[in-house]
């Protein structure tokens, strides 16, 4: 007898680790069985995912740890938008820790920025 798989549930997520850890084998190790995330905004306000993209120098970022750089560079360039169009997911899960947590800043060139490590200027 044949059995057919349902399609997996595509899921992104923005927000904390309390969202984010759902889809982490360590604390869920089956969680690919039923669902695939396929857009991930990590610790970013939805303040600043809704402003405009920042523009950074690159060398501006030296030194920082891999996957800072990345998540930095990311919320820079609002690339979870377009990650969310390109991927369609079913769900999108959010929580608001990153916005009450971090608040905030207010960029001289327009733009705005949720990092816990920026904290002077922050609302």
């Amino acid at each position: 007898m044949l059995e057919f798989m349902e399609p997996l549930i595509k899921v992104a997520v923005i927000g904390s680790c309390v969202t984010r850890d759902i889809f982490n084998r360590t604390f869920n190790p089956g969680y690919k069985d039923l669902f695939e995330c396929v857009a991930l905004a990590n610790q970013v306000s939805i303040v600043s995912l809704m402003s405009p993209p920042v523009p950074v120098d690159p060398e501006d970022l030296d030194g920082l740890e891999p996957r800072v750089h990345g998540e930095i560079v990311k919320e820079f360039s609002r690339h979870f938008l377009t990650e969310l169009l390109e991927t369609e997911p079913d769900y999108l899960l959010m929580d608001f820790r990153p916005d009450i947590v971090f608040g905030f800043v207010d960029l001289d060139t327009g733009g705005t920025l949720t990092r816990g490590f920026m904290k002077t200027g922050s609302h």
